[in-house]
């Protein structure tokens, strides 16, 4: 689901979301979340859209805070990459 308020941006990240669940045969939420490496890869790959959209009309902010939500998301699926859990 989409706030009405929400971004092209964000609007392109979850239709990379659709677009790879329809490439995986429609697992849907659950299915992607079996497996934590999936579950990061899927959002790697949605972030790595929505950044390069805030890059291409110059809000490069919003990239920043992209980037930011993006290592939030590996240490949640992966844990630290610096030792921590």
């Amino acid at each position: 689901m989409l706030d009405s308020d929400s971004s092209i941006g964000a609007l392109r990240h979850e239709m990379q979301h659709l677009r790879d669940d329809q490439a995986a045969g429609w697992l849907g939420y659950q299915g992607h979340m079996s497996d934590p490496r999936a579950a990061y890869e899927m959002e790697e790959r949605a972030y790595t859209v929505e950044i390069e959209y805030a890059e291409s009309i110059g809000d490069y902010e919003s990239a920043d805070i992209l980037r930011h939500s993006l290592e939030e998301e590996r240490s949640h699926y992966l844990g630290d990459p610096h030792g921590g859990a």
